[in-house]
């Protein structure tokens, strides 16, 4: 984890101090244990960015799914390390960073054709990880029609294998 809070929190920074961008901690994860709590571990990465609070901050309350995917649906653009607020973000179409260790990370981007926007733990750098932010601000409205159109082709896909299972357990 410490890498990946001093990743944040050094990007945190820059977006602060040069884009005067806002930054948002959204949990998605609650825990009594503090190391798998998201509230807990922004709280960590706040301290170490350590930017004006007016631009910085992080939901404490618990909040359901379905809030949890409104406060997504209004970012401008969604950097994310848990998978499922990633897909609450592209199902969405906001342009998204995902942030991870898992192959699946890089699995689900390759199918919507934006691994470019898959950063990859321990090995991403903040350039890289800044390089990546600015391309997706500046891509913005293309990326969206991007990630709009790949989502529909994944959402037809998995309606046709609904409708096929459905058709399997029709003839049972």
């Amino acid at each position: 984890f410490s890498h990946l809070r001093s990743l944040l929190a050094h990007v945190i920074r820059w977006l602060v101090q040069k884009m005067k961008a806002y930054i948002i901690f959204i949990p998605h994860v609650y825990s009594s244990r503090g190391d798998e709590d998201d509230r807990a571990e922004a709280r960590r990465i706040m301290r170490l960015a350590d930017v004006p609070r007016d631009y910085i901050v992080a939901i404490e309350e618990k909040l359901t799914p379905e809030e949890v995917k409104w406060i997504i649906g209004k970012c401008d653009l969604f950097i994310g390390g848990r998978f499922h607020a990633t897909i609450a973000s592209l199902s969405q179409c906001i342009p998204t960073i995902m942030i991870g260790h898992s192959h699946k990370y890089y699995a689900t981007m390759k199918r919507l054709q934006l691994t470019e926007y898959c950063c990859a733990l321990p090995t991403t750098t903040v350039d890289e990880l800044k390089a990546k932010i600015q391309k997706a601000l500046i891509e913005g409205e293309k990326l969206r029609a991007l990630i709009n159109y790949q989502v529909r082709i994944e959402r037809d896909y998995a309606m046709r294998a609904l409708e096929f299972t459905a058709n399997i357990l029709k003839n049972l």
